[in-house]
């Protein structure tokens, strides 16, 4: 099942992803440097890209173990450009992150900030314990966004699935969201011992 819930963070509105949003997101996914690790992700035209958002409105693409997902469009409050992409996917109380901001936006620290806020969502609503996050070994710029949320890498995989267009390395990044012991008490900070 998919779920829909808008988040904010200081500059952006996260919104559920809607096929409406293709007329807005089109030229930036259509530029070749969002695509320059997974190539054969690539939406062909808009109306693929409109199709995309409809499935992401209501369709798991996964088999196993995967429960639900979201996706979200970030979209800069103070004039409501868009700026990039987000996605949780939950499996038990795992979630799997997936980022992308838009190439004219980058360097400004709207991943970290995104992803931030869907790391608590993903733990306050959705019970996630652990977050992993995969990139490819060349995108030093979204490990260093892992990094600075805390990720540590735990694995390196090789050979990724040629149907993304990439044939390589992939780094896999970990990250606990159990709530950090209260240094008082030593319980849980939310525990009703530490209130």
């Amino acid at each position: 099942m998919t779920a829909r819930h808008a988040l904010a963070t200081a500059r952006l509105d996260l919104v559920p992803a809607e096929p409406t949003h293709a007329e807005l997101t089109w030229k930036h996914l259509d530029d070749e440097r969002m695509w320059e690790f997974f190539p054969a992700l690539r939406p062909p035209t808009i109306e693929a890209l409109r199709q995309r958002y409809e499935r992401w409105m209501y369709e798991i693409p996964y088999l196993g173990a995967i429960e639900r997902w979201e996706n979200w469009i970030g979209i800069r409050r103070q004039d409501g450009v868009v700026v990039g992409e987000a996605q949780a996917t939950y499996a038990g109380t795992t979630v799997y992150i997936a980022y992308g901001i838009f190439p004219p936006f980058r360097r400004r620290g709207l991943a970290r900030e995104a992803m931030e806020t869907v790391l608590e969502h993903a733990r306050d609503a959705h019970g996630a314990r652990r977050a992993i996050a995969e990139m490819a070994a060349g995108n030093v710029a979204s490990a260093a966004v892992a990094r600075s949320l805390s990720f540590t890498q735990i694995a390196t995989r090789r050979d990724l699935d040629p149907g993304l267009g990439y044939r390589g390395e992939t780094f896999v990044y970990r990250r606990s969201l159990e709530a950090p012991a209260d240094p008082v008490s030593g319980g849980d900070a939310n525990s009703s011992a530490s209130r």
